[in-house]
């Protein structure tokens, strides 16, 4: 036994640190993105769980009062998800009474999404929590600061963006 002594007892390793410098993670861009992605989630999932809604569903809801009355593989593309997630997330939509499918009139293949009325009420009834949780974390943020900030986030989505589609056919090397 690797971590035990002769009597049985286990040692203890050393803790050991390693200096990040400017790759600790409140240094990194990265993570502190990341880090305040889950606290926008955590907070507003907090709000909207009250109307029967998870935090999961929110991007589908987005797209959906956005335009209604569209695919399921377009709903997907517009919010980023693949087709098995977009799906589960209608079936989820439809279970709360918030959408419903239909086939489609101009392809029998295709099957569209709307939103019910329920679903459409929700937009307004949300409304104030979205608000709220903009306005939390925008507390002493100037609206010049909150323009550039809006656009330094949308310049490093579009860089990522394009990182990944470098990315995308090393991934679907040797598949069909």
């Amino acid at each position: 036994m690797p971590n035990a002594n002769a009597k049985g007892r286990k040692r203890r390793r050393k803790s050991s640190k390693v200096e990040l410098g400017s790759y600790a993670p409140e240094e990194t861009i990265g993570f502190l993105i990341w880090d305040t992605i889950r606290t926008f989630h955590r907070t507003f999932q907090n709000l909207v769980s009250s109307h029967g809604i998870n935090f999961g569903l929110w991007p589908f809801l987005r797209a959906l009062w956005t335009q209604d009355g569209i695919g399921i593989r377009e709903l997907g593309e517009r919010v980023h998800m693949a087709a098995p997630t977009t799906l589960k997330a209608v079936v989820t939509l439809e279970r709360g009474g918030f959408a419903y499918r239909l086939p489609d009139p101009k392809d029998s293949r295709k099957t569209l999404v709307y939103l019910t009325a329920k679903g459409r009420k929700l937009f307004s009834r949300v409304l104030p929590d979205m608000q709220y949780v903009n306005r939390m974390a925008v507390k002493g943020v100037s609206p010049v600061e909150q323009t550039e900030i809006k656009r330094l986030l949308k310049h490093m989505r579009a860089n990522m963006a394009k990182q990944e589609e470098t990315f995308a056919p090393q991934r679907n090397k040797g598949r069909p």
